[in-house]
């Protein structure tokens, strides 16, 4: 029950940096929903935030040196983001939301 109130809470900061064009903050905000809903066996939604977060970090115009700053983890909503966060690292870490049964990409 406590996650669907930290996804209450996530989805609206969510929303609002992508009204603010602050993609790779959203990005992470993405990761921690997909981790969330994962962790309640929720999978389509969580493939859905995973795939979100990959398709950000896709758009987002982050250079290197501000992934080389960024370099403190957060947590939101109690789940440990890693950062930097970048299209590898989601993959690696989400790779049973985005294959299906076969191994093979969705």
């Amino acid at each position: 029950m406590q996650a669907r109130v930290v996804d209450r809470k996530l989805e609206p900061l969510f929303k609002k940096l992508m009204l603010e064009h602050k993609y790779y903050e959203a990005a992470r905000f993405a990761y921690a929903l997909a981790v969330s809903h994962r962790s309640r066996r929720n999978h389509l939604d969580a493939r859905k935030w995973g795939k979100a977060c990959l398709q950000l970090l896709g758009v987002c115009s982050v250079s290197l040196s501000d992934w080389e700053r960024d370099t403190t983890p957060i947590v939101l909503g109690g789940i440990n983001v890693p950062a930097p966060i970048y299209p590898d690292l989601v993959k690696k870490n989400l790779w049973w939301l985005l294959t299906n049964k076969d191994g093979k990409s969705l």
